[in-house]
């Protein structure tokens, strides 16, 4: 943990030195997600680096103009930051921003599902599994796993 610290705190200064510095922006906020995922931070302590993490992530999304993948993975991180803070209302708005901007895309439709199942809202995983089999959205093994679990979890309910 002090090492994370000390890691933390001097990209943190080398940051604040160069704010106009996206290496340093990206290295700060690497070295950050690393401490908040390390399983060492707890309670407040926790949710302050995560809020501080989320900031980093908004400032990291509006400077980037990379792929479809690499934007779409940044929202990612900044979603699931959001709905472990339950911060759900921002969460939703990067999964629509998601679904919006990439409408073939499996990640605004995952991140949409993970908020219903948040919500314990089964009506809402239907409609967006329905909106997936509709829209005719190309899904990865895993997201098809996700999408099969929540089908057979219906079917049975029926």
């Amino acid at each position: 943990q002090k090492d994370y610290e000390e890691k933390t705190a001097r990209r943190r200064r080398a940051w604040e030195a160069n704010k106009d510095s996206e290496e340093r922006l990206f290295s700060y906020a690497e070295v950050l997600a690393k401490y908040v995922d390390s399983g060492l931070l707890e309670g407040n302590i926790k949710r302050s680096r995560q809020e501080e993490l989320c900031g980093l992530q908004q400032q990291i999304l509006e400077l980037v103009k990379g792929t479809q993948e690499e934007k779409t993975e940044l929202y990612r991180k900044l979603f699931d930051n959001f709905t472990e803070l339950g911060r759900l209302h921002e969460a939703r708005d990067c999964a629509d921003y998601v679904m919006s901007r990439w409408p073939d895309s499996e990640e605004g439709y995952l991140m949409r599902i993970r908020l219903a199942v948040e919500d314990r809202n089964g009506a809402e995983i239907q409609q967006i599994l329905g909106k997936l089999k509709e829209k005719k959205i190309y899904l990865s093994a895993e997201a098809r796993k996700i999408v099969e679990f929540w089908k057979e979890d219906h079917e049975e309910q029926q």
